[in-house]
């Protein structure tokens, strides 16, 4: 295992600590995908994910994580303000936020 894939998912454990083990995980892997491929697409993530299946199973994975209704973005967005107001606890803190469902 990659230490930069051991510290994105420290990250994601210490953030969030309610969700299931599995989600986790999987979300780990895909900030790691997107980290190393840079791409905001299904196949660009799950190619630049560190796991030694076909790309169709890993597009599979992703996408069931994405569409899972259990899994709410926000709270993730959620999380990560609460991380950054943290660690920044003066002065402005910019912030970009959009309601829009196309997001």
């Amino acid at each position: 295992m990659s230490q930069q894939r051991v510290r994105v998912l420290q990250f994601v454990d210490k953030l969030l600590p309610d969700w299931r083990k599995t989600r986790r995980r999987v979300l780990a892997l895909g900030v790691q995908g997107l980290l190393k491929r840079r791409r905001l697409t299904l196949t660009g993530v799950a190619r630049g994910l560190e796991i030694h299946t076909r790309v169709i199973h890993q597009v599979k994975r992703i996408w069931r994580f994405v569409s899972n209704g259990a899994v709410d973005p926000r709270t993730v967005v959620g999380a990560l303000a609460r991380q950054t107001f943290r660690v920044r606890t003066e002065g402005w803190v910019p912030v970009i936020a959009t309601s829009s469902a196309a997001c």
